[in-house]
């Protein structure tokens, strides 16, 4: 499934448009019918732009970069005021696009831990008269919006970056896969990277464990959390058939997260399942 923005229809509306405007839109999602039905090739992305993370990119915390699944349409300072953090606007002065990444200036330091791209109904931004004010991508559709998200406290990593660095020590198509477990310890490579681990010494160490009075705890490596790397918690009786839960980012239900340095201490209160109970951690990309 593709999501298909409407924001950046042309003539613009609050609510229903004129010929011109449902022509607009239907010139969007021909290209993805054509490429899926007949064939299409198609150069460079021909979806809206989909926020992937965001976080403080500078010591003092008066820099925010924004990733995009895309390359991004320069910036204009005219969509500063369509961003809230903590719910609050007026905080970005500037910004500065490279490639897929918005680089936001605020006007003092902030300790924000999330951030909203537009807020209300159309008519309280503007809607059709404020087209020139949201964000685009290079490909000239307007950016989806978002809502309340985690700011990270510094640059989040995907499992990519992590596997080819050198500290690592991995071999490219060698043993640098996710699911590869090269030092033999139970640990795929992927589990090695959330929960801090050396892919190339043992390390079983690093894996959950389960107290006297049924919590299970791990440490989560913080960078990681980077909206391509998903956690979950699953229990089953028969090793078969699992029940899974999301790991969130900050505490929920039954599950906690307590921020350390560099890692997060994960502690989930495990359900009464009966016996026998099994309970594991699955990671998916």
């Amino acid at each position: 499934m593709r999501i298909m923005s409407t924001l950046g229809i042309m003539p613009g509306s609050g609510c229903h448009y004129n010929s011109d405007g449902y022509q607009f839109m239907t010139n969007l999602l021909s290209p993805m019918i054509e490429k899926d039905h007949y064939g299409l090739t198609t150069q460079g992305p021909i979806t809206a732009p989909n926020l992937l993370s965001a976080w403080y990119s500078n010591t003092n915390k008066t820099q925010i970069t924004l990733e995009f699944d895309q390359a991004m349409a320069p910036w204009d300072n005219i969509s500063n005021r369509h961003l809230y953090l903590d719910g609050i606007p007026g905080r970005v002065s500037s910004g500065s696009t490279s490639n897929n990444r918005i680089t936001l200036q605020l006007n003092s330091p902030s300790s924000a831990t999330q951030m909203t791209y537009l807020k209300g109904k159309s008519s309280q931004w503007g809607g059709g008269r404020a087209q020139p004010e949201i964000i685009y991508g290079a490909n000239g559709i307007a950016a989806l919006t978002f809502a309340d998200v985690s700011i990270a406290s510094n640059q989040p990593i995907s499992y990519q970056i992590w596997a080819d660095s050198p500290s690592q020590g991995l071999i490219s198509g060698l043993n640098d896969a996710p699911n590869d477990d090269p030092d033999r310890d139970s640990v795929s490579n992927l589990l090695e990277m959330i929960l801090g681990g050396d892919p190339l010494k043992e390390s079983s160490s690093i894996l959950p464990t389960i107290s006297a009075d049924n919590v299970l705890t791990f440490q989560r490596h913080q960078r990681p959390i980077d909206g391509q790397l998903t956690q979950f918690f699953e229990y089953s009786n028969d090793l078969e058939t699992w029940s899974s839960v999301e790991i969130p980012v900050t505490s929920a239900g039954n599950i906690e997260v307590t921020p350390q340095t560099n890692f997060d201490l994960i502690s989930i209160n495990l359900p009464d399942i009966g016996q026998p109970s099994f309970f594991r951690l699955r990671v998916t990309e």
